[in-house]
């Protein structure tokens, strides 16, 4: 008799694990609390990540790209061309400055310059760009960019790319910027012209002013004198400063701009 009882408290004890093991497996327990509204669209990976299933299709930004040549001289007082880029996407108007191997440090005159570009090429295309990311860089083969000739390119690139608009191809310009649209001189007029004619390039722009440049020419006077019977011929030489007129030295045509709007509407396309 206590056998059986044994074996029917056995079999009632197993029941009831079983039993229990059972109702713990079926308990859904309620999903983890999310920030997420309950008919909000989850969370989709960024641009570049694994397909979501769940997520529409991304579609990737369009980067708007703008480019010019810079025209500047080395320490040799020889001229050269600089590569400046300009691009934008979506954003919240920030503004970056490329810095590797490949595009050299700006100085701080450099910086200010672009600041002052910046924002005459706002107040100029009547676009704030609060909703664009701005990205510079400039290629040169030095380690540093300095100066501020390089301004008034940096405006109307930005200018061009703000308004969705294209450059033509043939012409550069030199030139200080002003933050209301005014370009300054700059300097070695000649040698930067020579630089722009030897690239191929039909049009040169240049502050007002700067088609003719100041050149130091060795000038010399000969004197005839009697002494003593005898003739003497003095050579008296002195440096003075000439005109020369930019065009005709370099071979390039040359035009003079004093504001960012003149100088757009003769680069622009």
């Amino acid at each position: 008799m206590r056998r059986e009882l044994l074996v029917v408290l056995a079999v009632c004890v197993a029941f009831a694990l079983v039993l229990g093991y059972e109702l713990i497996s079926s308990i859904s327990f309620p999903p983890a609390v999310s920030l997420v509204a309950a008919n909000a669209t989850p969370p989709c990976p960024t641009l570049g990540a694994v397909a979501c299933p769940a997520c529409p299709t991304a579609v990737p930004e369009t980067v708007q790209k703008m480019e010019l040549r810079l025209p500047a001289v080395d320490r040799q007082k020889q001229g050269a061309l600089a590569n400046l880029t300009v691009e934008s996407v979506a954003g919240n108007g920030r503004v970056f400055v490329r810095m590797d191997s490949n595009s050299p440090l700006m100085n701080t005159e450099t910086q200010d310059s672009l600041r002052r570009a910046l924002e005459a090429a706002r107040r100029a295309s009547g676009m704030n760009a609060g909703d664009r990311n701005l990205f510079y860089s400039i290629s040169a083969p030095s380690d540093v960019v300095g100066g501020k000739s390089a301004g008034a390119a940096m405006a109307i690139a930005t200018m061009a790319l703000l308004r969705g608009e294209e450059l033509r191809g043939d012409a550069v310009i030199t030139g200080t910027i002003e933050e209301n649209g005014g370009i300054g001189q700059v300097g070695e007029i000649v040698a930067k012209a020579r630089a722009v004619k030897a690239a191929g390039y039909s049009l040169f722009l240049v502050p007002s002013g700067e088609a003719t440049e100041s050149k130091s020419v060795e000038k010399c006077d000969k004197t005839r004198e009697t002494i003593e019977g005898g003739v003497v011929i003095r050579e008296v030489c002195r440096t003075v400063e000439e005109a020369v007129n930019v065009s005709t030295e370099t071979g390039i045509q040359v035009a003079e701009v004093k504001n960012l709007a003149d100088a757009y509407q003769l680069m622009k396309k």
